[in-house]
């Protein structure tokens, strides 16, 4: 039975088209994988699965009463909300009354005459509902994924928050569940966890994800988002690979012979007076038939090439760590830790969210100073960290201007490159640093 179908689907920011005109079919109990390079879409197709944005064109047909929860992909803010209240908004207006009731449960007193009457009367409101299966249900998710319920979401770590928003999508008990990336910041056994219980779901399931292994393991068919397009692919992993191949090869040898024969036609035009002549109308409309084909293709993005310019040798030592402690308030997180890091070092930091993995980092580099212990640092280093919250990027400003941190230029392999457009009476004029000379030379042509 279907639950969910885009009909024409279009939508576009500016001039950048993300949807052109796109057609989905969503099947109870199906598991969808949605693949795509980072920034084509996927993220916005749950969006407006979801309902939280509209499409510029089309139709989305939903289930009557069709329930949707959707995980989203950022890690939640810190909150002074506990775990518990931040599950139980899954459930609405009943999760309200579950949070009540637990609150004033861990509170009240014997003697507490207010106490008990609240909680008598959010006894039999919650019997009214037939509401304590479901709070059951709050609590083996909780349970299932370790989390303390108690515990405000500002003292959890990111892998904590992201594991509470999965709660929150689950315990509802959704006809359609859409996640964007669920294993992210997730450790090893949650992930685990989260696998088996995806398998079992009995209602329909769109996941985004990078994980290989998730993606083999549950996808009973994968639909790709490239250029604006959806294409659907029945089966696994391995069979998508082998026909998106196929497809691909296919698109290559025929925009290969479209453009052979665009270039045959573009040599005789220029021929003159012989496509002047009445009976060459037909090819001449058939040429410009062509450009608008040609200028209207999407290609292929290509592949990405990352240097990683290397800078100047550090010593040997990068970091070294003697009997280092460390503790946030009476919560230990670091005991007497003595390690050694060097040049070319790989080291992989693991263990369960909240153990501490962020706080080593934030020791290492400097930004927190443990409570007891040393940490010596090795000469000539240079640091680059990329945290679980990307903190240190600018919402507000650019692709570019996060790269270059507010600068006009950059450095590779130890040279400026920088580049200017300035506009001077009427002209534009480009400019290239020089870095022989360290002055900006003309390029005008």
């Amino acid at each position: 039975m279907t639950v969910l179908t885009l009909n024409d689907v279009s939508l576009a920011y500016g001039h950048r088209s993300l949807m052109d005109h796109v057609d989905l079919r969503v099947a109870a109990g199906e598991r969808i994988c949605l693949v795509g390079r980072n920034g084509v879409g996927k993220s916005t197709l749950f969006r407006l699965v979801s309902g939280s944005i509209q499409p510029d064109d089309g139709e989305i047909w939903r289930k009557d009463s069709l329930h949707i929860s959707y995980l989203e992909q950022e890690v939640p803010a810190a909150t002074s909300d506990t775990i518990f209240e931040v599950v139980a908004l899954g459930l609405g207006d009943l999760g309200r009354l579950l949070t009540d009731y637990h609150n004033v449960s861990h509170h009240v007193g014997e003697s507490d005459s207010v106490s008990l009457d609240t909680l008598s009367s959010l006894q039999q409101r919650i019997d009214a509902t037939g509401g304590w299966n479901i709070n059951q249900k709050v609590e083996t998710v909780l349970s299932r994924l370790s989390l303390p319920a108690d515990k405000r979401i500002a003292d959890c770590s990111g892998g904590i928050r992201r594991q509470v928003m999965l709660a929150q999508a689950l315990v509802s008990d959704p006809d359609l569940l859409l996640l964007d990336e669920p294993t992210n910041h997730m450790d090893i056994t949650a992930i685990n966890w989260l696998e088996g219980f995806l398998a079992s779901f009995q209602g329909a399931l769109m996941f985004i994800t990078h994980d290989r292994t998730l993606l083999k393991h549950l996808a009973t068919r994968i639909i790709e988002l490239d250029r604006g397009k959806l294409a659907s692919f029945p089966g696994d992993y391995v069979h998508y690979q082998r026909k998106k191949d196929e497809l691909l090869e296919i698109e290559t040898r025929a925009n290969a012979k479209f453009d052979k024969t665009l270039v045959a036609h573009e040599a005789w035009i220029r021929q003159g007076i012989k496509a002047r002549r009445t009976r060459n109308e037909g090819r001449v409309k058939t040429l410009e038939a062509m450009r608008r084909a040609r200028s209207q293709r999407q290609v292929m993005p290509g592949r990405v090439s990352l240097d990683v310019d290397s800078s100047d040798l550090s010593g040997k030592r990068v970091a070294d760590l003697h009997h280092v402690s460390f503790r946030y308030g009476d919560h230990l997180v670091i005991r007497d830790l003595s390690t050694r890091i060097m040049r070319k070092d790989r080291v992989g930091i693991i263990g369960p969210n909240g153990c501490g993995k962020s706080t080593l980092l934030r020791l290492i580099l400097g930004e927190i100073t443990p409570d007891s212990g040393r940490i010596a640092m090795g000469s000539r280093l240079q640091i680059a960290y990329f945290d679980q919250q990307r903190i240190r990027l600018d919402a507000n400003q650019t692709v570019r201007e996060n790269v270059s941190e507010g600068s006009d230029h950059i450095f590779v392999r130890g040279r400026s490159r920088r580049r200017h457009i300035g506009i001077a009476r009427g002209t534009i004029d480009r400019f290239r640093w020089h870095p022989a000379v360290g002055q900006p030379r003309s390029d005008i042509s």
